[in-house]
């Protein structure tokens, strides 16, 4: 079974997107913030990370940098969710080493093909 990881600190997205993701057949690991993130990765080895960037503790620009730094983690998907908008905030996002990127709010249906994108996967019709 395929498993992702979701790192958001709003507690409601966060379950939302695990429910939608688990009702379409995936493993769902749930982090609140970049720190807890970075440990579930190591211990975890999930194939895609829906990734906030703005959380507590450690950002997601932080922890997508620390993940393409380390040999394990270089080309682990990254799906970074976010409410920085701005076509300069996509750019800094893909520098950072994510590998997409969706801002909110968006559509759960677009949070679905991307991911099946990224996991090369045709999603369900």
């Amino acid at each position: 079974m395929t498993r992702i990881l979701v790192a958001e600190d709003d507690m409601d997205l966060r379950q939302i997107i695990h429910d939608l993701l688990t009702a379409n057949g995936f493993e769902i690991l749930l982090a609140a913030d970049g720190r807890e993130a970075l440990l579930l990765v190591k211990q975890n080895k999930p194939d895609l990370l829906v990734l906030d960037l703005a959380m507590p503790e450690v950002d997601g620009w932080h922890v997508a940098e620390a993940l393409r730094e380390s040999p394990s983690t270089r080309k682990l998907p990254i799906l970074a969710l976010t409410a920085y908008a701005m076509a300069d905030d996509c750019e800094r996002a893909l520098r950072a080493g994510c590998d997409s990127y969706l801002s909110k709010p968006f559509v759960l249906d677009d949070l679905l093909v991307e991911i099946h994108r990224l996991l090369k996967r045709t999603p369900p019709a």
